[in-house]
């Protein structure tokens, strides 16, 4: 089978050494074709980093001025263009299993399906643990069988080219550095692609097997990464605010009732002592709602 591996980056060298020598000391399928690295934004470094992997690995790097991931992976799927890809992260290291595993699974249930395996976390600094509910998947873990969400982590999945891109490929206007501060960029660029290919009717297939670890460092599993994750959130969903609701000045009218209610029970957790938890959960609604109205204020000529 004819196999890629996709890797958006940008500005962090050091991490994507980290994940390409976890890819070259990996089980390689005979049919892996290309390692393509794509670097977005003002940042050439990721060249001089391939470079050392020339002869270890089918590398090849490339550039794009545009920022964002999505245009990074829209870039580097049309490069690509065949055959079953694999989308990983710079800031993951991998299974030795991984891509045999992918190329297994889609062997068995072909192009109609794309697939996904669990991710587990390094913690440069572990969060307390009465946070980990507010962070999310990719800063805690994540398999099919011990949560509700059904949807493959961004840095850790896999499609064939061919449908991807017949249904428009990556979305340059969401995911990191959508947005000129990355606190506005809206989160779910993989997610609303696969969203897309499940309404054109292919299927999910979870494949245990292949399994990555997510480097996350201190700075983003903390209170303020959730608060800002929260409002990444919220901006991504008020971009999808259904039409049809009753709105105010361009926002649906919940939303704007929610973002006072918010700050009140906000206010009044900060007057008094009490469960983490429980002062802490206002600020991190107030966070998502503030971010949802800012999306469906963005949205609202759609």
């Amino acid at each position: 089978m004819d196999l890629s591996v996709l890797v958006a980056t940008a500005h962090r060298p050091g991490l994507l050494a980290r994940t390409l020598d976890s890819v070259a000391e990996a089980r390689l399928p005979s049919g892996l074709r290309r390692v393509v690295v794509v670097e977005n934004g003002d940042s050439n470094s990721a060249a001089a980093v391939c470079a050392r992997f020339d002869g270890r690995l089918p590398i090849e790097c490339h550039h794009v001025a545009q920022r964002g991931k999505g245009a990074a992976t829209q870039y580097g799927l049309e490069s690509i263009g065949s055959g079953l890809v694999v989308f990983f992260d710079d800031d993951v290291r991998i299974a030795p299993e991984v891509l045999t595993a992918y190329v297994a699974a889609a062997e068995e249930h072909g192009p109609d399906c794309f697939y996904g395996g669990p991710v587990s976390i390094d913690y440069e600094e572990a969060p307390p643990d009465w946070l980990l509910e507010f962070l999310p998947y990719s800063a805690r873990g994540w398999t099919w069988h011990e949560t509700d969400w059904h949807w493959f982590l961004g840095f850790n999945w896999a499609a064939f080219a061919e449908p991807a891109l017949r249904l428009g490929g990556a979305r340059a206007d969401l995911g990191p550095g959508a947005a000129a501060r990355y606190v506005d960029s809206p989160t779910g660029m993989e997610t609303e692609m696969q969203r897309r290919m499940v309404a054109a009717g292919m299927q999910r297939r979870f494949v245990p097997e292949a399994r990555v670890w997510h480097w996350v460092p201190r700075t983003r599993c903390s209170i303020e990464w959730a608060l800002q994750r929260a409002h990444r959130n919220g901006i991504s969903e008020g971009l999808g605010a259904a039409a049809g609701l009753v709105r105010w000045f361009g926002v649906p009218r919940w939303a704007l009732r929610g973002v006072v209610d918010a700050s009140l029970r906000r206010a009044g957790s900060a007057l008094r002592p009490g469960d983490p938890i429980d002062r802490f959960r206002p600020r991190w609604d107030l966070a998502r709602l503030t971010g949802y109205v800012r999306g469906a204020w963005r949205s609202r000529g759609d």
